[in-house]
């Protein structure tokens, strides 16, 4: 086969890897979770979304190439104590700002077989970007998403929660989340 000019040129555009195929996370909910760990003066706790979804897929056979977003609905976040959640709506404003999505665009390798995650999260009206420590396994189609981040409330216009002027919420929350699923074909 003779190359031709455009042959060449087309295969510099379009390299095999952007041909191969993507599969598409389907999560599952009782193996997956998002935490996030509150620091506060008199009570510390955890609070747990019941509620939310993800677009994750991966390009190719390398888990490096995991990519997609996960969409928070704010309203799912419980602490298991009514009145405080109550409170924690809104402070959060969950009226104008019900949601908050992560998108993960770019996996890092961080030399010692984890991955640091770089992306935006959109929480409070405020896109900013975002980088933390994940952890990726893929077993026999089985994708599991793992990894912690620190996030300062006020870097997305809220500010410290305070109440009866001695009780207050560092603004500095610490998330968990474990995604896991099953890929499918597309």
């Amino acid at each position: 086969m003779k190359l031709t000019p455009v042959t060449i040129l087309a295969a510099l555009l379009c390299p095999p890897a952007l041909g191969a195929a993507s599969q598409t996370l389907v999560i599952d909910p009782n193996r997956s979770s998002v935490e996030v760990g509150v620091q506060a003066t008199i009570d510390s706790f955890t609070a747990r979304f019941t509620g939310f979804t993800a677009d994750l897929s991966i390009q190719g056979d390398g888990v490096e190439r995991v990519s997609g977003q996960i969409h928070f609905i704010l309203a799912s976040l419980r602490t298991d104590d009514t009145d405080r959640d109550e409170q924690m709506y809104k402070w959060l404003e969950n009226d104008k700002f019900p949601n908050a999505d992560v998108a993960l665009e770019n996996l890092v390798p961080d030399g010692h077989g984890d991955f640091a995650g770089k992306g935006k999260l959109k929480f409070h009206g405020t896109e900013r970007d975002v980088s933390f420590p994940v952890k990726i396994k893929l077993d026999q189609g089985t994708l599991t998403v793992e990894g912690d981040a620190t996030l300062d409330t006020r870097d997305y216009g809220l500010p410290i929660y305070r109440r009866f002027l001695i009780f207050s919420v560092n603004p500095v929350v610490h998330v968990r989340f474990r995604v896991t699923g099953r890929l499918a074909p597309q």
